[in-house]
């Protein structure tokens, strides 16, 4: 049996899907109790999965409070004791029985639980036992990947024959001037592996491969991943020679190995038998997810054991992660097909948000439920889409649009009302709120004001904040935006206006080499001698020259070395210092971008030094998406300098947060700034948002490269090449999605305010009528229309146009 919860946001899904926990494992007792089994029960026979470790986290508190709550007798718990059917008594025996084996207890994201499975089966699968996971794939290691092909390559005329036909076809078809064949495809296979690691298959031309489709982008498919198949096994033979394991291919190797037939006795030996499967966020589940879990979902509907799903397609905004709820929408068809037994069960009462919160987004997104949703998508779908260019010798066949009003249109908002039929909830809170809409206008043709924007940000913030002081209690208040870039610049605006700020976003500083070259200037300031630091400073802050100095230094001490035999005193003492080889070799590179830098900086504190470098070395046009990492170290070196700090314990402070811990500024900040997608299953009494999600990609422009898997096979390629209806049927699919995902990263971002939202709202003057700037905002602006505003009296609109 399948039991399907709609978990709409604020809905109570943890409590629910944590009583559910209980009411099965009450179940087992009992049975095992009849049966002369006795106790302890299989807690291990229940599976809970999560999709992040917090939620795995709530999951678990969740149930011990449920249970010590039962235990105590308490009110709440002597409600919870007829609910699930545990007794006092024995909630008491499952606490003291959790405490002796915790890890019984089984509640973890599925990352974590198909990752066990994957070292579980390290022997069958031929790999070394010990691990560890790259999130992120290190231009090092996909330069290695290279070099070893071309190693290859040289001894195997079948792979130089693909390297050379590869190259011709670029030469020939795409580039006209000079390229740079190794960053072009680093590039290239960066994307490949993404694509391949969301469980999109590329599934070539039909055409033979010897003789392939004479179209250019089913050519270039099959020029570039047959080469690309190659170099991805090469660069695992690498990574695991360093025994390590991209995050997306030991799902993509675990999918391979577990459709094998008979797998599921070993399965359950190497992680324990699972009678009930609980699985939570079910919409952000992506096809390997499914594959993996597959034997596992298989048997409990065989054998007859439940299945319970919490999803809420509203909320799928992991796309470009692989998540698809098409995909759980097909299984749930099969299944009803198949004859199994699916129940639906809607939570539809807000434990979250004040009333007026519920109110305005039952009314905002209703039309999405209803049929007037075909004259509210149909114009805004066509033109995200690319089907009106402002070129009229772009235009599309007729007969692409004729397809997309009698067929695609028409399905998609069939697809919307589904994903939006059960939205409307009733609200649990007493306490009330208010939504402000401002109205930014931007004239026509030119981009956002983001100062503009930042100002306004300001000024709810004071607002909040003068509200809390008159209250006498502080609020949580979060600004949720699409971009980090973003983050990034209101971070550094928002700072310089004294608000106390945090950003998990902001905080990752482990993960950028600028910072550590960064840090390897404040070291110098210490120690002039400090070869490590300079060669930080070479490697990272300037890597085509720093790289190439590194190397030729290493090999003078290597040939010095060799000179003088086997005395390595002699050889250090003959060797210039890296500070002296850099300065005789690159005199004019050594006096600018290393003595007068370090000169300039004995004079200033370390928090101006950096900002100096920043400006006099033009590092924000050379690290343009390191801002985020910049600003925040310099909140820490701020944050540190205005305790008195050393420059010494000020650079062991920061090497510490360097290694890996987030940096907290203050124990309870102002300001929360995130993305949308990180805010997913969090709460803030105060939600400050800008409509500004981007145009799509291929929208106007030619977008290259378009992936899409067609009837013909798998389309690499440029809009501009899009020929027949199957071709611009897969590209407007990637379009919909697109479209549908930014209806849900609006909904997410207003179901997060528990009681004030504020949203603004970029507009433009377009053929006499106020309309939105971004596509986010276009629709805001027409399903604000639709509202009954008069109905609303708690929604205050602002700005500086008002939208009629």
């Amino acid at each position: 049996m399948v039991y399907l919860l709609s978990a709409s946001a604020g809905s109570g899904k943890t409590y629910t899907l944590a009583l559910n926990y209980l009411k099965e494992l009450a179940k087992r007792i009992n049975l095992k109790s009849t049966q002369g089994e006795g106790y302890p029960p299989l807690l291990s026979s229940i599976l809970v999965l999560t999709f992040t470790n917090k939620a795995s986290f709530e999951m678990k508190e969740r149930i011990l409070t449920f249970l010590e709550e039962i235990a105590l007798s308490t009110e709440r718990g002597e409600a919870l004791s007829r609910e699930t059917g545990l007794s006092p008594e024995l909630a008491q025996e499952l606490l003291n029985h959790l405490f002796l084996y915790y890890h019984k207890l089984q509640v973890s994201t599925i990352d974590s639980y198909l990752y066990r499975l994957f070292r579980g089966l390290a022997y069958e699968l031929e790999l070394p036992s010990q691990l560890s996971v790259e999130k992120n794939l290190s231009e090092d290691f996909l330069e290695m990947a290279l070099l070893n092909f071309y190693s290859r390559a040289k001894e195997n005329e079948k792979l130089f024959s693909l390297l050379v036909e590869l190259i011709d076809f670029i030469l020939e078809e795409e580039e006209k001037g000079t390229i740079n064949l190794k960053s072009k495809l680093i590039k290239t296979l960066k994307d490949y592996i993404e694509q391949q690691v969301r469980g999109k298959e590329v599934e070539l031309s039909s055409s033979s491969k010897d003789r392939p489709n004479e179209k250019t982008p089913y050519k270039r498919a099959i020029y570039y991943y047959n080469l690309l198949q190659e170099l991805k096994q090469d660069l695992e033979r690498i990574l695991l020679s360093h025994r390590k394991v991209y995050m997306g291919f030991w799902k993509e190797k675990l999918k391979r190995y577990i459709s094998d037939e008979g797998l599921l006795p070993w399965i359950y030996f190497k992680l324990g038998r699972v009678e009930c499967l609980i699985k939570d966020e079910s919409q952000d589940t992506d096809i390997l997810h499914y594959h993996n879990l597959s034997p596992i979902l298989e048997n409990l509907l065989a054998e007859g054991h439940p299945i319970y799903l919490a999803w809420d397609p509203k909320q799928s905004i992991y796309r470009w992660r692989g998540a698809d709820p098409d995909y759980l929408f097909s299984w749930k068809t099969s299944l009803v097909e198949k004859g199994y037994k699916v129940y639906e069960q809607k939570l539809d009462k807000n434990y979250r948000s004040c009333k007026n919160i519920v109110k305005f987004n039952n009314a905002l997104f209703f039309p999405l439920k209803t049929e007037r949703v075909d004259s509210l998508i149909f114009p805004l779908l066509k033109a995200y889409s690319g089907l009106e260019p402002k070129d009229k010798n772009n235009k599309p066949p007729k007969e692409v649009e004729e397809f997309f009003f009698s067929s695609f249109a028409p399905l998609f908002c069939e697809k919307l009302k589904e994903m939006f039929k059960d939205l409307e909830q009733t609200c649990e809170n007493n306490y009330n709120g208010k939504v402000v809409i401002y109205y930014l206008k931007v004239k026509d043709g030119k981009s956002l004001p983001k100062d503009k924007i930042h100002e306004v940000i300001k000024d709810f913030l004071e607002e909040v904040k003068a509200k809390d002081e008159a209250s006498e209690k502080q609020s949580d208040t979060a600004v949720l935006l699409f971009k980090n870039d973003a983050l990034s610049e209101l971070y550094q605006f928002l700072w310089e206006k004294g608000f106390s700020l945090t950003s998990k976003e902001l905080a990752k500083l482990n993960k950028s080499p600028f910072v550590h070259g960064l840090l390897g200037y404040l070291e110098l300031l210490l120690d002039e001698n400090n070869e490590l630091a300079l060669a930080k400073v070479l490697a990272n802050i300037f890597p085509e020259i720093g790289r190439e100095i590194l190397v030729n230094y290493a090999r003078l001490k290597t040939s010095h070395k060799t000179l003088l035999g086997d005395s390595e005193t002699k050889a250090e003492e003959s060797t210039p210092t890296l500070w002296d080889y850099l300065k005789s070799s690159h005199p004019e590179f050594f006096e600018k971008n290393i003595l007068k830098p370090l000169q300039k900086g004995k004079l200033l504190t370390p928090y101006d030094f950096l900002q100096h470098l920043w400006k006099s070395l033009s590092l924000s046009k050379k690290f343009p998406n390191e801002k985020p990492f910049f600003y925040t170290l310099l909140s820490l070196i701020l944050f540190k300098q205005r305790e008195g700090h050393s420059l010494q314990s000020l650079l062991s402070f920061l090497i510490e947060e360097v290694k890996g811990r987030s940096p907290s500024l203050s124990e309870r900040a102002e300001v929360t700034l995130m993305t949308i997608h990180s805010a997913k299953g969090l709460e803030f009494d105060n939600v400050i948002s800008v409509l500004d999600y981007p145009k799509p990609k291929g929208g106007w422009g030619e977008s290259f490269p378009l992936r899409l898997q067609t009837e013909i096979g798998f389309f690499l390629g440029k809009k501009s090449e899009l020929n027949d209806l199957s071709e611009w049927g897969a590209y407007l699919e990637e379009r919909a999605k697109e479209f549908m995902e930014m209806i849900n990263l609006m909904y997410v971002t207003f179901t997060r305010a528990k009681r004030n939202l504020f949203v603004i709202v970029p507009v433009k003057m377009e053929k006499g009528r106020l309309v939105g700037v971004s596509y986010s905002a276009k629709l805001f602006c027409e399903l604000r229309k639709l509202i009954p505003i008069e109905d609303l009296p708690f929604i205050e609109e602002r700005g500086e146009v008002a939208l009629s």
